[in-house]
């Protein structure tokens, strides 16, 4: 087992997290919904270590330190039926809104070679099949889920692990097809931010990508990476604050950053993206939690005086 995984495993049987007291725990998709082989494989993936290794780049390669283990830690705190994939209405819904490269198929788009570094910033579950479609064309996964699920969380952690699950039988069938040298695809959640802060009573479990989820330029330029190729919700769509400040740094370094439509037929190819010079954001606001990665319930205010 990787030594973070490890640890984060020891902290979950320490602390007591809100979300196992909670009178309507939340629940992992549904225990009754088939993968995305449409068989019961996912069920050999419901525990934080095996779902973990499936979805991480290969031992060894300079993108393993990378591979966030927060939310596939949390798998293992739900209690048996209340796991499984993702929906049958849920997944048609993300099936639908992909791009064909997303789906199962051998041939890979020109523009992904070793190379490459792809980053998928798509609302989590389309991320994830996205993801799993990179890994098919022979990308080293790497998730950057940061956060841990709740109840009362201002993000739905819990629908990144149904798809996850879904699409684990998948990515481990189109492993052995991947070597050292194999690029990497950052599999990102696009609503990672939130719109708001939280309020009383709820858990903020809203996170940024900061330099333990992506590798800075020398670690990149060593291993061969002169271009970062964006999958976005369509190739104009904005970058987020905290992935624009990182491929802006990159920019200026002298990588290459284009951008391709979710939407988008993969096979074009990409457009080229110039990130404007932005300066490292400041993350007043977002709440780390004690067992790693982020999200705590906020208190009530004081009643009390000054």
């Amino acid at each position: 087992m990787w030594q973070p995984l490890s640890k984060i495993l020891e902290a979950i049987a320490r602390v007591r997290f809100p979300f196992r007291r909670s009178r309507s725990p939340v629940q992992v998709g549904d225990p009754r919904a088939p993968d995305v082989q449409d068989g019961e494989r996912w069920r050999q993936y419901v525990a934080a270590e095996k779902l973990f290794d499936v979805w991480g780049p290969l031992p060894g390669t300079p993108w393993e330190p990378f591979h966030c283990v927060t939310l596939f830690a949390a798998l293992d705190a739900f209690p048996s039926g209340k796991v499984g994939p993702t929906s049958r209405e849920e997944a048609a819904g993300i099936d639908s809104r992909l791009f064909p490269g997303s789906r199962a198929r051998r041939e890979s788009p020109g523009w992904m070679g070793r190379d490459c570094m792809a980053v998928v910033d798509l609302p989590g579950p389309e991320s994830v099949a996205v993801g799993a479609g990179f890994v098919t064309a022979g990308f080293q996964p790497v998730c950057t889920f940061d956060h841990w699920p709740h109840p009362a969380g201002l993000l739905s952690a819990e629908r990144v692990l149904a798809e996850l699950l879904r699409q684990a039988p998948r990515v481990a069938e189109n492993r052995s097809r991947l070597a050292s040298g194999s690029p990497p695809v950052w599999i990102c959640d696009r609503d990672r931010l939130g719109t708001r802060s939280g309020r009383p009573r709820e858990f903020d479990n809203r996170y940024y990508l900061d330099e333990s989820l992506v590798p800075g330029f020398e670690i990149l330029f060593r291993a061969g990476v002169r271009r970062v190729v964006c999958v976005l919700p369509e190739a104009s769509a904005p970058l987020l604050r905290d992935l624009e400040a990182y491929l802006s740094d990159l920019h200026t370094r002298g990588l290459d950053i284009y951008a391709v439509g979710a939407t988008d037929d993969p096979l074009l190819q990409p457009s080229r993206l110039r990130p404007g010079r932005s300066a490292v954001p400041q993350w007043s606001g977002f709440h780390r939690s004690s067992a790693g990665g982020f999200g705590v319930l906020v208190p009530e205010p004081s009643s009390g005086g000054s």
